[in-house]
């Protein structure tokens, strides 16, 4: 799986028009071959912050959003309202867990 993840700073003028063009994207992206999850999240202790979290089966999964139009477009978007440029960081992952994480850790505590 590969993480993609898009960390901004949009200036709050553009916000509102930066998440309606980010949110109108959004389902069409969810339907894309191999996307697992998109999503946007403001920061709430960083003012005027937000994540654009992706995440997808395979690395030509990613390549072929990234060239879509509506990934264009985010990216348009994004040189337009950013105050500055943002952080971008993709994570291939081999593998992922859940609670069991947790429980192991909890019962080495006890």
């Amino acid at each position: 799986m590969i993480i993609a993840a898009i960390r901004m700073v949009i200036h709050p003028d553009k916000q509102s028009e930066f998440v309606k063009t980010v949110r109108g994207a959004l389902e069409p992206m969810r339907y894309e071959p191999g996307c697992k999850s998109v999503r946007l999240y403001e920061d709430l202790v960083k003012e005027n912050t937000f994540t654009f979290l992706e995440m997808w089966e395979t690395e030509e999964d990613l390549q072929d959003h990234i060239r879509t139009e509506d990934f264009r477009m985010i990216l348009q978007m994004m040189d337009m309202s950013s105050m500055e440029a943002p952080e971008i960081e993709f994570h291939k992952v081999e593998e992922t867990s859940g609670m069991e994480t947790i429980g192991a850790a909890l019962r080495k505590c006890s």
